[in-house]
């Protein structure tokens, strides 16, 4: 994604109609945990400070760091999710996030899917 003065959007976050925040990854780089970062506060801008369920996909495989990882499973690292639901579409990374969700143990609801109409299903329940 392109943006009016040239440079290149690393992610966006867009506030649903249904009451869900939708992260977009659009990178091929690995989110460091300062990337992570810029994306949580994107997302507490978009929900105005206020919990809401969150949807993560991307338009191609963008491995978080270890560091990253650790950081995002915090609960006062992302005080504005109230659960996460993962699209994992490439075998790469249905692993690195179910190592996310297995080992990194996030402190809020987290789940993968392939599906994104099977994610939002879940998603709604978290409104």
């Amino acid at each position: 994604m392109e943006k009016t003065d040239g440079t290149v959007s690393l992610f966006s976050v867009e506030l649903r109609e249904d009451g869900i925040v939708h992260v977009k990854i659009s990178s091929r780089e690995e989110i460091d945990l300062p990337l992570a970062k810029k994306i949580i506060a994107a997302i507490g801008k978009k929900c105005a400070d206020r919990k809401r369920p969150v949807l993560l996909s991307s338009e191609s495989f963008a491995a978080p760091t270890a560091e990253a990882r650790a950081y995002m499973a915090k609960a006062e690292a992302n005080p504005y999710s109230s659960a996460s639901a993962y699209i994992a579409r490439s075998l790469a990374e249905k692993l690195v996030t179910n190592a996310y969700i297995r080992f990194n143990k996030p402190a809020r609801p987290t789940r993968m899917f392939t599906s994104e109409t099977k994610a939002l299903e879940w998603l709604k329940s978290f409104i």
